[in-house]
C-alpha cells in the first residue's frame, strides 16, 4: 500500500496489474479495509478492474465477514463487462454460507449454471451446506439434482452435505434414497453419513429403519459413536420400544462408548413410557458410575415412571433428591408428584 502511494506521489502511472498485486497483498495479510480502499481508488483513478481484482476484493469482504458488501460487489460485477469465473462464485458462495444466506447462494449457483462455469466440490458442498443451515433441505436436494444432471462427479463431501440437509429437515425417505445414490457413485458411507441418516429416521419416528441402519453399520465395520447411539435410542423412545433402548444402552457400555445426558434421558424416557419403573431406577444407578449429571428431564422421567407404578415413596425421595442436587423442578415434576400422592390417597 505504501509503495502504491509512493508511485502515485511520484506520478508513476499505476495499472491494473499494480493494483491487483496491492489488493491481493492486503487481502492475504488480513488488511481488508486497505484492500477495499484500494479497490475504490482504482475506480477513482480510472483504472479498469478485471476478474482478478474482483476476486481479491470479494475475498477481502468475505474474510471481513461482510456478506452484504459481497452482494453489492457481485451486483457491480454483473453490471460491468468483467467476466466472473469459478473462483469468483466460490468466494461469494463461501461468504454467503457463513451467514446462512441461502437465497444469495441459489442465485449465484443459478448464474453459474447459466454461464456454463465449471463447478467443483467446493462450490457444490458450500451451496448445499448453506441450504442445510437455512433449513432448506428441499433446495439442497434440487441443487444435487442439477449437479447430477450436469454429470458432475458426486463425491463424499457433496453427498455428505446433502445428507446433513436431510437430517436437519427430518427427511428420512430422501436420506435413504441418497444412500442408494452413494452406492451408485461408489461412495462408501462413513460414520458421519450413517449418523445423518439415522438422525433423519429418528426425527421421522422410523425406529425399524434406524435399527436396520445401525445393523448395517456393524456389518460394514463402521464404528457407531455416541451420536449414533443417542439417535437410535431416541428413536426407540419415541415409539415406545423400551426393550430395544435398553439393549442398545447395554451394547453402548459393552463397546466402551461413553453415554451422556441425552443417552440417559432417552433410555429413561423409553422405560417411563413402558411403565418399567424398576428398570428405570436400576438404570439411574449407572449415573454415578458414568459421572453424568442428571437434569430436570432425567428426574421427570424417573418420577413419572415411579408414579405410573404407584411407587409414591420413590417419587418423594426423587423429588427431595432434586432439591439437594440443585436441579430446578417444573410443571411436569409437580404434576407427576401430585398425581402419585393422589393415587396413594
Amino acid at each position: 500500500l505504501q509503495l502504491l502511494l509512493t508511485m502515485t506521489r511520484s506520478r508513476v502511472e499505476s495499472n491494473v496489474v499494480t493494483y491487483n498485486a496491492a489488493v491481493s497483498a492486503c487481502e492475504k495479510g488480513g488488511e481488508w479495509d486497505n484492500a477495499l480502499q484500494l479497490f475504490s481508488l482504482m475506480a477513482h483513478s480510472e483504472v479498469v478492474s478485471n476478474t482478478i481484482t474482483f476476486n481479491a476484493a470479494l475475498s477481502a469482504y468475505r474474510n471481513g465477514g461482510d456478506w452484504g458488501k459481497v452482494s453489492q460487489l457481485i451486483g457491480m460485477l454483473q453490471q460491468s463487462q468483467v467476466e466472473s469465473n469459478t473462483i469468483t462464485c466460490n468466494t461469494a458462495i463461501s461468504a454467503f454460507e457463513r451467514d446462512g444466506e441461502w437465497k444469495g447462494v441459489l442465485q449465484l449457483f443459478s448464474a453459474m449454471v447459466h454461464s456454463f462455469l465449471d463447478m467443483d466440490a467446493i462450490t457444490c458442498s458450500a451451496a448445499i451446506s448453506t441450504c442445510e443451515k437455512g433449513g432448506e433441505w428441499e433446495n439442497a436436494l434440487k441443487l444435487l439434482g442439477v449437479m447430477s444432471h450436469s454429470r458432475m462427479s458426486l463425491d463424499a463431501i457433496i453427498l455428505g452435505a446433502a445428507m446433513s440437509a436431510c437430517k436437519t429437515g427430518g427427511a428420512w425417505q430422501e436420506a435413504l434414497q441418497l444412500l442408494s445414490v452413494m452406492a451408485q457413485n461408489r461412495v462408501e458411507p462413513n460414520a458421519i453419513i450413517f449418523n445423518a441418516v439415522i438422525s433423519a429416521c429418528e426425527k421421522g419416528g422410523e425406529s425399524e429403519q434406524a435399527m436396520q441402519l445401525f445393523s448395517m453399520m456393524l456389518q460394514r465395520a463402521v464404528q457407531p459413536s455416541q451420536i449414533t447411539y443417542n439417535a437410535v435410542i431416541s428413536t426407540c423412545e419415541k415409539v415406545g420400544e423400551w426393550n430395544g433402548a435398553l439393549q442398545l444402552f447395554g451394547t453402548m457400555a459393552w463397546s466402551k462408548v461413553e453415554c451422556d445426558r441425552v443417552t440417559m434421558n432417552a433410555a429413561l424416557s423409553s422405560l417411563e413410557k413402558g411403565c418399567r419403573w424398576q428398570k428405570a431406577l436400576q438404570l439411574s444407578s449407572s449415573l454415578v458410575q458414568s459421572e453424568v449429571e442428571p437434569g430436570v428431564i432425567t428426574f421427570n422421567a424417573l418420577i413419572s415412571a415411579c408414579a405410573k407404578g404407584g411407587k409414591w415413596e420413590h417419587v418423594i425421595q426423587l423429588f427431595n433428591l432434586m432439591a439437594t442436587s440443585d436441579v430446578e423442578t417444573n410443571t411436569i415434576t409437580f404434576n407427576s408428584a401430585i398425581s402419585s400422592c393422589e393415587q396413594a390417597g
